[in-house]
């Protein structure tokens, strides 16, 4: 029986493993196989006596019992090759779904295109990250806009971060980069820039032709940097051990110009190294939108009609080391390490800096707002130098926190007027009033963020 290429999870049970099986059984036999072959493995063989045993590589379903995040995904990247079949995993904390994404893109490069891969994945929209996203959600690296520049996050944002930017969860997370052939990026800023519903820059190219606009593209270091440049710039994402690469030529399909195989081969791919479950093929099918506010031929190659003879030569030139930097050769549509990066393990980093106090905003209303294991403190001017590491919980708990800074900056901010009302209360005799109520439904808020 020829099953379809699929990735399933289920509880990490023998009853639950036994139960999918019989479920992918059910129209046709199938042959199984289980790794690793210990008495985990018996256990579910156990309760499938009419079901044949086969190699992995042989088998029409495979179950990868593995109770670790790295030896399943060891075992996973094991399967990057597989073409058809059902691998069933266990749910493990901290994996799949259970943990966020961040999607990363060149401009004009499939930004859109990468939009509809993530909720094909089964990630939903957060796009602007807070200290702690969400298991689930995608973001991008910096405020809504997806194309963030390496320098930037790196280098800029290191100096004006508290604590050199090491708290924030970039390094820790998954992060999808798509890029394309800068020639092709090329021809679709031209066509894009000079629309005035694009954007406030058109008039920047306001009466330009077509072949205008390209050569302004290439040469403007008054505004926008020169194309080359700013181009190249995004390539450190991918030397990046957390991020995949996503060529555009790879990921669009036949639709796009491309090759379903291909298509195929790179979604299954991602999902092996997310551990996202569902099949290549369907989350395929839901990608290509003619639909989309700025989808313009979607086409790999079109810079091959567009750039020939000598113009093909000075404008190779000029994009010679943007086209360098992502393996681009001349000749192929492909970056020559497209295989490479289909193979790459993904790789986060494990320290999170959570046990490190890290000061946040110093003197906020006499307060020195601290982040510290995931939760904001308010340490009070009064007292003095306090080190959070040296305090119990109910220490830590007796002082304004919340798990926002904003919440614990509105609660600091409530607590002159909470305790004029106390006074008020205390002097008048009252139990009640509704500014104490208000006042203080605010104040809950913030204790319990």
């Amino acid at each position: 029986m020829m099953v379809p290429l699929r990735l399933d999870a289920v509880e990490r049970a023998p009853a639950a493993f036994a139960a999918a099986i019989r479920v992918a059984t059910r129209d046709a036999p199938c042959r199984l196989a289980v790794l690793p072959d210990d008495a985990f493995a018996a256990a579910i063989r156990d309760l499938l006596p009419g079901v044949s045993a086969a190699t992995p590589r042989e088998a029409d379903i495979l179950c990868l019992t593995h109770g670790s995040i790295a030896a399943l995904e060891a075992a996973l990247l094991g399967e990057l090759d597989r073409d058809a079949g059902l691998v069933v995993i266990p749910k493990l904390s901290g994996h799949g779904l259970d943990r966020p994404v961040f999607l990363i893109s060149i401009p004009k490069s499939g930004t859109h295109l990468l939009y509809r891969l993530a909720p094909a994945l089964g990630f939903k929209p957060g796009i602007v990250c807070p200290d702690d996203p969400t298991p689930g959600h995608w973001y991008c690296v910096e405020y809504s806009n997806s194309h963030t520049v390496p320098r930037d996050f790196f280098v800029d944002t290191v100096r004006r971060a508290p604590f050199g930017n090491r708290a924030h969860p970039f390094m820790r997370t998954p992060a999808l980069f798509i890029f394309r052939h800068p020639l092709d990026i090329l021809i679709a800023e031209a066509a894009y820039c000079s629309a005035p519903e694009n954007g406030s820059m058109a008039g920047w190219f306001a009466g330009l032709e077509f072949d205008e606009r390209i050569e302004k593209l290439l040469d403007d270091d008054v505004l926008l940097g020169r194309f080359a440049e700013r181009t190249r710039a995004f390539s450190p994402w991918l030397a990046l051990p957390n991020v995949i690469p996503v060529p555009f030529e790879d990921v669009v399909g036949a639709a796009g110009g491309g090759d379903d195989a291909a298509q195929q081969a790179l979604i299954w791919s991602i999902q092996i190294r997310l551990g996202v479950l569902g099949a290549p093929a369907a989350i395929a099918a839901s990608l290509f939108d003619r639909s989309s506010p700025t989808f313009r031929e979607g086409q790999i190659g079109a810079h091959r009609q567009k750039f020939v003879g000598e113009r093909w030569a000075r404008v190779a030139a000029e994009v010679k080391a943007a086209m360098e930097a992502f393996g681009y050769v001349p000749g192929d549509l492909r970056p020559r390490d497209a295989e490479v990066w289909r193979r790459r393990p993904l790789r986060l980093a494990e320290i999170d800096f959570d046990d490190t106090p890290i000061l946040v905003q110093p003197n906020f209303l006499d307060h020195s707002l601290v982040r510290y294991r995931r939760r904001y403190y308010g340490v009070p001017a009064v007292l003095g130098e306090v080190d959070l590491t040296a305090m119990s919980a109910a220490e830590l708990a007796a002082l304004p926190n919340a798990h926002r800074m904003d919440v614990l900056q509105q609660s600091i901010m409530l607590a002159p007027a909470l305790a004029r009302i106390a006074r008020v209360e205390r002097a008048l005799g009252w139990v009640r009033h509704p500014w104490r109520n208000a006042a203080r439904a605010l104040a809950r808020r913030g204790s319990q963020a």
